[in-house]
């Protein structure tokens, strides 16, 4: 089930919403019970073509099927610089939160339990965090031999702070990959609440990166 992330949490939120509004399957019923209604002269059976638009719309956005094959065409279509040449320290980092992503991909297919928007989730933060690298090897490659040394030390220190987050999410994942692989003893308020604790950190990581 791997596949690179998203562009960003908000754009696949967008995906999901004009995909559930314009998908043909919608629009199709909500048509013909509005021509219906103008054929028939029975006013009334336009408002039931918006209600039951609505209806559908809704219940596609939270179709998890529906979600993971929007999430695969954002993916897919959505452009990519490509990431420039990482330290060794940096790079370890990222293979180490990507690889944490495959499994939890890989644990969410396996588990049956409908936790698609987990994954997706996922893959915003690890893309958030491909960020978070490009500038930590922004400020690795600051040659300081002229600066004072007040600055030389705000930029190691800035460096070691941006290398302990990176490290913070990638232990994160590797929590989340366990309560996965665990999720069978999971009720459905824990289940609930694991969605939401990968929702907080993917929003409060990609704002903080922004």
């Amino acid at each position: 089930m791997r596949s690179t992330p998203p562009a960003t949490r908000r754009d696949l939120r967008r995906a999901l919403v004009v995909n559930a509004a314009t998908k043909p399957a919608n629009v199709l019923v909500a048509t013909s019970i509005a021509l219906a209604g103008l054929v028939l002269a029975v006013p009334w059976l336009l408002l039931v073509a918006i209600v039951c638009w609505l209806a559908l719309v809704v219940q596609t956005f939270f179709d998890d099927d529906e979600a993971t094959r929007v999430g695969e065409r954002a993916r897919l279509s959505a452009p990519r610089a490509p990431l420039r040449p990482l330290s060794p320290e940096i790079a370890a980092r990222l293979r180490a939160a990507d690889a944490a992503r495959t499994s939890i991909h890989r644990a969410v297919e396996e588990s049956g339990l409908g936790l698609d928007d987990v994954a997706l989730e996922v893959d915003a933060l690890v893309l958030a965090l491909q960020g978070h690298a490009a500038r930590a090897q922004r400020i690795a490659e600051f040659r300081s031999d002229d600066a004072p040394d007040a600055v030389r030390e705000r930029i190691r220190a800035r460096l070691t702070r941006l290398l302990e987050e990176m490290d913070h999410v990638v232990s994160a994942l590797r929590t989340l990959h366990a309560e996965i692989l665990l999720a069978d003893d999971l009720d459905g308020e824990e289940i609930v609440a694991l969605r939401d604790r990968v929702q907080a950190a993917a929003a409060a990581l990609e704002e903080a990166f922004a």
